[in-house]
């Protein structure tokens, strides 16, 4: 028996362990039920997985904001943004384009994973909830698609007044 099976059933699992299985099957479950709100609902179910994300979007700001003491700005919604990339382990590199824009490359990103297993675009959850997120923190910010997801490919989107 591996030393880390025999540590997972005496629950000493290390914490980056967990959390990496539970974002793993929790993407994975998102990825999955909206394949299948799509396939039962079509396009009522897109909206209907649009409204949830985003719901989680506003309460991922909300968080962010109390816990992190984030003010109204287009950079602190930017830094939401990173923040939120950290947390769910997307690999993102940002670029400040303009005197008032911010664009996030996504290198790599697990809900982009998921998702593509499904073969489903994510931009479906992705858009409303980063959109939520950064108009809760700030209120003048405006999401935009630079680059639209693919099978293939991860977007870039756009962070502006």
């Amino acid at each position: 028996m591996s030393v880390s099976k025999m540590l997972a059933l005496w629950n000493l699992i290390p914490g980056g362990m967990r959390a990496n299985l539970v974002q793993e099957s929790l993407l994975d479950t998102a990825a999955a039920l909206s394949a299948a709100m799509i396939k039962t609902y079509k396009k009522e179910g897109e909206k209907m997985i649009a409204e949830v994300f985003s719901e989680q979007g506003r309460n991922q700001g909300e968080t962010l904001k109390q816990r992190l003491g984030l003010g109204n700005t287009l950079k602190d919604a930017a830094d939401a943004w990173k923040i939120a990339c950290n947390l769910t382990k997307l690999k993102a590199k940002f670029e400040k384009t303009g005197e008032n824009s911010y664009d996030a490359y996504h290198l790599n990103c697990p809900m982009h994973e998921a998702f593509k297993k499904y073969k489903i675009s994510c931009s479906i959850a992705c858009f409303p909830m980063v959109d939520a997120l950064a108009t809760t923190v700030c209120p003048e910010a405006k999401m935009t698609v630079v680059r639209k997801p693919t099978l293939e490919e991860t977007c870039i989107k756009r962070l502006s007044l």
